[in-house]
């Protein structure tokens, strides 16, 4: 229990492991039935969170069936805690979620962890969600970020291509993937969006991005000797 104990402690917070005592959780095992059952949505969470980061087979397992859970608090908690999980079963759940969970957050989460794995594989599955006009814009703005996470080039075409989308947070995004993985000669499709003023909720204007990523495709031109 000791070694068990210190781990969680190394790993988390003292509020969230004294809740988890106080709870009764005394093994990984514990931990597993808690992220499984029927308790406390937060608990679920939590019980995700630390499993992710004490990983094994048992722990996917746990985060699939959290997947099939009502909740889509719980949801989420899984969605999120496969993508920090990592590994091929992990991308092949997370891409099932992102095509068939009703729930926008939800699959929000699983376009960030497609994100945090970063495999090429789950490239066509954010692309499908990139071109989707009628996908929720934050959903859509993730993939575009996701797409720039996992590098793959082939993201460039399909994201100039979503560049005069209404979504201002979607702009943003793809604005940022290009930086990431696109180069120089984007610069010259950026220029007029430097005059798009349309703010994000929580990141700031289009315009700021576009000035941001023009900057890093300049220094991307000369560390190349362009």
């Amino acid at each position: 229990m000791k070694d068990f104990r210190a781990t969680m402690e190394e790993i988390g917070t003292p509020q969230d492991c004294s809740r988890l005592w106080q709870y009764g959780i005394e093994t990984y095992e514990d931990l597993l039935a808690l992220a499984e059952g029927e308790h406390d949505v937060d608990l679920r969470r939590s019980a995700c969170w630390y499993l992710a980061r004490l990983g094994g087979e048992r722990a996917f397992t746990a985060f699939a069936r959290c997947l099939e859970a009502e909740e889509e608090r719980v949801r989420c908690g899984a969605a999120l805690s496969l993508g920090e999980l990592g590994g091929e079963q992990a991308m092949e759940r997370l891409i099932q979620c992102l095509e068939a969970d009703p729930d926008a957050d939800v699959r929000w989460f699983a376009a960030h962890g497609l994100g945090e794995i970063g495999d090429k594989r789950a490239f066509v599955a954010l692309r499908t969600v990139l071109r989707r006009s009628e996908e929720d814009p934050r959903v859509r703005g993730m993939a575009a970020e996701a797409l720039a996470y996992i590098g793959d080039r082939r993201g460039v075409g399909e994201l100039v291509k979503v560049l005069g989308d209404p979504s201002p947070e979607l702009r943003y995004w793809v604005v940022f993937a290009l930086g990431q993985i696109g180069n120089a000669s984007l610069i010259p499709k950026l220029l007029p969006m430097l005059e798009d003023h349309a703010s994000t909720p929580e990141f700031g204007s289009v315009a700021d991005e576009v000035a941001a990523t023009i900057e890093i495709l300049k220094e991307k031109e000369g560390e190349n000797g362009g």
